[in-house]
């Protein structure tokens, strides 16, 4: 049954990218400045500690976790590192890109750049629109992208992702693709939708979505040393190929968990975490299961509601505000070919979360 529940967002993350954008290894090394985030014992943040040595146990225990790191209350309470990473190793975070794009978004209206979610986007890439073949096109906005709801015929890891990446114009290729559906009416994972919203960045700010957010956003995260792929164009792969570190992920989580704020200063605005973390559509239509925000997948575990950022083999940042919990998980199967064994990962991980990790706050 548990199996089932995880079925549509494991179809949608299993495997993209994973053999066709890989030409680094999903564990570079690439050196981060140390980080001020704080420890503290299980005990101190009022967990559960049996249960939190348990969740420590079964992670070690499953072979392809990189790094697991717990954070309640602001503190890290719990940290682990397997296969030779570290707290300097920086991961292929894969779809984990798509919520940061989503915080980039959101500073670019906060600073006025883009006008807001409504906003369409042949404002800002008006030569790739000018006599498109179906004038649908033409009304999809940044909303829509963020909450993948454009309406572009697209298979997230079927054969259309090959053709796309080797072609000379990403962009363009995305809007030759045809216009199976109104914008704004239905749900579909799609990686190249997001990586719209990278062009859009770099058209509003003059800049890469790699530049940009190591303008507004990272600095003040006291994350530095990201690296962001591109496409021929040069704009930064909007929905994949950022590598950062697990403590880098968990300051990402702990922005949002805090409504935007970090060191006293709001990075994000209060108003954008709140609507990129409910419910802007239904995935599969089960209220009760999978939603989708901005950019984030939203659920509940352990009964309690949870936003996530998800990416292929096993990266994630869990946010739990109702227990003022973040947890980061990476894996060593960002690039792995292998369905059935990142199938078993992504249910383990799950299941550590929903029987361990979170029911260790519930005291």
């Amino acid at each position: 049954m548990k199996n089932r529940i995880y079925a549509c967002l494991i179809v949608c993350l299993l495997l993209p990218f994973s053999a066709i954008f890989c030409s680094h290894s999903p564990e570079s090394p690439l050196e981060t400045r140390a980080t001020d985030l704080l420890t503290a014992t299980p005990a101190q943040q009022s967990l559960d500690q049996e249960k939190m040595a348990e969740a420590a146990r079964q992670a070690a225990a499953l072979p392809d976790l990189a790094s697991l790191l717990i954070l309640r209350n602001g503190y890290i309470v719990s940290e682990q590192y397997f296969h030779g990473s570290g707290q300097s190793t920086a991961f292929n975070v894969k779809s984990v890109s798509k919520s940061f794009l989503s915080a980039l978004i959101g500073i670019a209206i906060r600073e006025g750049k883009i006008g807001s979610p409504e906003q369409k986007i042949a404002d800002f890439l008006p030569d790739y629109l000018g006599q498109p073949a179906d004038p649908r096109k033409k009304e999809i906005t940044i909303g829509h992208l963020l909450t993948m709801t454009a309406g572009f015929e697209w298979l997230e890891n079927g054969p259309v992702v090959q053709d796309w990446v080797s072609s000379p114009d990403w962009i363009k290729f995305i809007f030759n693709l045809p216009q199976v559906s109104d914008p704004g009416r239905s749900f579909n994972y799609s990686t190249a939708g997001t990586h719209l919203l990278s062009a859009v960045i770099s058209r509003s700010t003059k800049m890469s979505a790699l530049e940009y957010a190591n303008k507004s956003l990272f600095p003040r995260l006291g994350i530095s040393g990201a690296r962001w792929d591109t496409d021929p164009q040069g704009y930064c792969f909007g929905g994949a190929e950022l590598y950062l570190t697990a403590r880098d992920l968990g300051k990402f989580g702990l922005l949002y968990l805090n409504r935007g704020s970090a060191a006293g200063e709001q990075i994000v605005s209060e108003d954008w975490v709140r609507e990129s973390t409910r419910r802007q559509v239904e995935v599969g239509g089960d209220p009760l299961k999978e939603g989708y925000g901005y950019l984030w997948w939203i659920r509940q575990y352990y009964g309690v509601y949870v936003y996530y950022a998800a990416g292929a083999g096993g990266q994630f940042i869990f946010c739990a505000p109702d227990l003022n919990m973040v947890v980061v998980s990476t894996s060593i199967l960002a690039n792995s070919s292998d369905q059935s064994r990142v199938f078993q990962h992504y249910i383990s991980m799950l299941k550590l979360l929903d029987q361990q990790i979170l029911p260790a706050a519930a005291r």
